[in-house]
């Protein structure tokens, strides 16, 4: 078995979460690196698969449900072809990424009204349409290069691997190609996050007998990869009644304790505490997460879970095992507390139902700088793409991350040997929502407003590779494959 353990598996029957993958230092991007090689020493010559020039079904389409199959076709003709988008691609490449994505499965069919949900009598063990969205990634990340692209192309890499015996020789030909070009544009991120030297043993010059592939390389060293342009500016202002009855709803969550550690420092104590759901087992980290301080903020004893934290301070709370926002016992509590606001630090994945959002505001922080980074586990990604960290208050919506933004801040990246997930994270949004209430508290100031409307495709939870680049780049450590 590889020590590189993330395409071990039946990954289509049961698919890899990547939740909280632990960090295993310099190593691991080396067992990654073997894992791929391995294959490439015993894979027939990389090459791409041939595709037909013309999808029937694209010609004369289904008026029930999409091929899968003929979509993809259609990115990879477009993209082998165009040096831009399409737009089949900037239509069909977000929404197919995605489904992949949440569930790590590409169906057959999907509907043909979005959001395409998936046909119930479909498979998901067609391969090629694993190879060809990796493939469609591939050049997509050459004409705009996202991390999001990378993500995806990572986990399909896995998936595929993990189905190795199944592909025949054209489709393990094929493999071998995008793993090729996805250990190119891996020496890319390297190089612009100051990881690597330009050295001979660069996996750039691994050989290949493709000509196409070379050809296509070429476009990929040549990409200038510019950062975007963030806009800072403001839509609008308005002005909330102010007033001091706030309640706290949270989770056993290491974000609670950070957020009832830096709220009592503040010397802001919500009227009312609800702590939903059950006690975890205690975290654990391999980076250094207790005994610190981060950066002149508030940082929180993680040592103290959150009833010690509360008890600690003699604040008042209820406590309740209900770990569903929708039940009616914990809806009822909301109620009674009538709050002006509610701050919220629920579980990870859980959405506040709109049984809660039509009656109360609800303030969440984010970790990442919205509307940019939406999704999950962005603080890793903006510190691969921008070399810093950010966190925005919002008032939450019935989408993920997309209500209006009343605060957002930049922080740099955290200092070597930190932990990110729970000691960093949970140190930022609590340094952002100490700022935010007491702007919202003080009767002379008003929150600035901004409104999303940007249509972004979302960041999905990071592949370990990239995690572990991100924390490599903070231990300012020097990978030489």
């Amino acid at each position: 078995m590889s020590a590189y353990p993330y395409c071990n598996g039946p990954l289509l029957n049961l698919p890899q979460s990547y939740m909280y993958t632990p960090y295993l230092g310099l190593g691991f991007i080396f067992d990654w690196h073997k894992s791929r090689s391995s294959y490439l020493t015993q894979c027939p010559s990389p090459v791409y698969l041939e595709l037909p020039s013309n999808p029937l079904h694209l010609n004369v389409p289904d008026t029930s449900q999409h091929s899968t199959e003929d979509i993809l076709v259609q990115l990879c003709l477009d993209l082998r072809t165009e040096a831009k988008m399409s737009k089949h691609v900037v239509y069909w490449l977000p929404r197919i990424l995605k489904k992949f994505e949440v569930s790590k499965r590409l169906y057959q069919f999907y509907g043909i009204e979005a959001p395409h949900r998936i046909v119930s009598e479909s498979s998901y063990d067609k391969l090629e349409l694993y190879l060809l969205l990796a493939e469609s990634l591939i050049r997509a990340w050459a004409i705009k290069p996202i991390s999001q692209y990378i993500n995806g192309l990572l986990k399909l890499v896995d998936t595929l691997l993990s189905q190795k015996s199944q592909l025949n020789r054209n489709q393990s030909s094929h493999l071998g190609w995008l793993i090729i070009a996805e250990q190119m544009i891996l020496d890319t991120v390297l190089k612009q996050s100051n990881l690597k030297k330009d050295n001979a043993h660069s996996i750039v010059r691994l050989k290949c007998d493709s000509h196409s592939f070379l050809d296509f390389t070429q476009s990929l060293t040549n990409n200038s990869n510019e950062s975007p342009v963030v806009d800072g500016t403001y839509d609008g202002k308005i002005v909330l009644e102010k007033s001091k009855k706030i309640l706290l709803l949270c989770g056993h969550t290491t974000r609670s304790i950070a957020y009832v550690q830096a709220l009592c420092s503040a010397n802001i104590i919500p009227c009312q505490i609800i702590v939903y759901g059950t006690s975890k087992s205690k975290f654990t980290s391999t980076r250094t997460h207790s005994n610190v301080s981060i950066q002149n903020m508030f940082t929180p004893n993680l040592e103290l879970d959150i009833l010690q934290s509360l008890d600690n301070h003699g604040l008042k709370y209820t406590s309740t095992e209900e770990q569903e926002l929708s039940a009616p016992a914990l809806l009822a509590l909301i109620r009674e507390a009538d709050p002006d606001l509610i701050i919220y630090s629920g579980y990870g994945g859980q959405l506040v139902p709109a049984s809660i959002l039509s009656e109360f505001p609800v303030l969440h922080i984010h970790s990442g700088w919205l509307p940019d980074y939406r999704g999950s586990t962005t603080l890793y990604y903006q510190i691969l793409d921008e070399n810093c960290c950010a966190a925005s208050a919002i008032l939450l919506d019935e989408q993920i991350d997309t209500g209006v933004i009343v605060a957002r801040k930049r922080y740099p990246i955290p200092e070597k040997g930190i932990d990110v997930d729970h000691l960093y994270d949970s140190t930022i949004r609590a340094d952002l929502l100490v700022e935010t209430l007491k702007q919202w508290l003080d009767p002379f100031k008003q929150w600035n407003i901004t409104t999303q409307t940007e249509d972004s495709l979302p960041f999905f939870i990071i592949h370990p590779l990239l995690k572990h680049l991100a924390l490599l780049k903070i231990d300012q450590e020097m990978i030489d494959l």
